[in-house]
């Protein structure tokens, strides 16, 4: 690595920090794709974090920083498979792996998109079904406990949240649809 003077290393630093931030969650799931654990996943994110910062003077400015990102994942993966062979609870081939590796970007870019009309979809919705989507779905409440807290039956949480589950499906599909017009 070459040295930096103090200024260049911060602003450096700030720009990794940033796009690790942006993209943490897509990078950890593109590494639980492929080993299904979450103590192994955690364990290879933070050694992709490392590798990732070691190897940042070899990223170059305004490229794809998750296509970068996921090739170091692959081959954190790949490390950590070879290092914890036998005890690994998932054993994917290689070669799936290696399939793998290259569609889980545009997957991650997809199911991004998918999940902001999703929240645009749910800030369309009349204020009663909104609420009911909240009560699930970011409080975690049962549908039992939905109904007493609205004073209504459970038979009717279920079908208006399937109601209001079907709206979102086809928000969600118009607002992918138009995009690609």
């Amino acid at each position: 690595m070459r040295a930096l003077g103090p200024k260049s290393e911060n602003l450096r630093t700030q720009e990794y920090i940033k796009l690790l931030a942006a993209h943490q969650s897509q990078i950890y799931a593109y590494i639980l794709s492929m080993v299904v654990n979450y103590t192994e996943a955690d364990e290879i994110m933070q050694e992709t974090s490392m590798a990732m910062w070691k190897n940042f003077d070899r990223f170059e400015q305004g490229s794809d920083f998750l296509a970068w990102s996921t090739t170091i994942a692959y081959y954190q993966v790949l490390t950590f498979r070879r290092d914890r062979k036998r005890d690994s609870k998932v054993k994917f081939s290689d070669k799936f792996l290696f399939e793998l590796k290259d569609r889980a970007p545009a997957r991650l870019d997809l199911t991004n998109k998918r999940t902001e009309k999703l929240l645009e979809c749910v800030k369309k919705l009349e204020k009663g079904d909104r609420e009911l989507i909240e009560l699930r779905y970011w409080q975690n409440l049962r549908a039992r406990n939905i109904a007493e807290r609205l004073n209504t039956g459970v038979r009717n949480v279920y079908y208006n949240l399937s109601r209001i589950q079907d709206l979102l499906v086809r928000c969600v599909r118009r607002s992918l649809a138009q995009e690609e017009l």
